[in-house]
């Protein structure tokens, strides 16, 4: 007969006399160690020990969005889009960015946004694979319409229509 015991980060354990497996529990987040033996009843052993960690936890995915807000969910200037992630047990592999669709690119801190309308999806990455994502819809015109008024009727003199006249006022937006 084989008895197995060990100890998990300095906690004994001992596997039911005669077993040759027995699972033990690592509980918790972070990094640990397990040290085990066996012992044959002819007086042999072996022993060994082995590291393991436990990241059961997604990373933290923080975004704010910075501008002039105008209205109907448009800014009306430069528009900072802040990112961070922290993961408090594996630590952050990367964070990136895919702007319209396109190709995940780093993100080192913030991204900027001129004229036009985004959608950008954020994704961060711990060190033992969890993903968290967000996305954000960016929408961004500084450009101020244009505006001309003409009339238009029978001239007068100084100025005076001499018959019915009509305004037309024609805008336009290039934003």
């Amino acid at each position: 007969a084989v008895v197995i015991s060990g100890a998990v980060n300095g906690n004994n354990f001992a596997c039911p006399s005669g077993a040759t497996s027995c699972s033990i529990p690592l509980s918790g987040e972070g990094t640990g160690s397990v040290s085990y033996q066996v012992n044959s009843a002819t007086g042999l052993s072996a022993a060994g020990s082995l590291g393991y960690q436990i990241d059961l936890t997604s990373p933290d995915l923080d975004t704010s969005v910075s501008g002039a807000a105008g209205t109907n969910g448009w800014y009306r200037s430069d528009v900072t889009l802040g990112v961070s992630a922290s993961d408090a047990t594996s630590g952050i592999a990367s964070i990136t960015a895919s702007i319209n669709g396109g190709g995940a690119t780093s993100v080192g801190g913030s991204l900027t946004f001129s004229d036009g309308e985004y959608s950008v999806l954020i994704v961060a990455r711990d060190n033992a694979g969890h993903v968290t994502q967000d996305t954000q819809i960016i929408k961004v015109d500084t450009i101020t319409p244009s505006l001309s008024f003409t009339s238009s009727g029978t001239n007068g003199k100084n100025g005076w229509y001499v018959s019915s006249a009509s305004a037309t006022a024609t805008a336009g937006d290039s934003g």
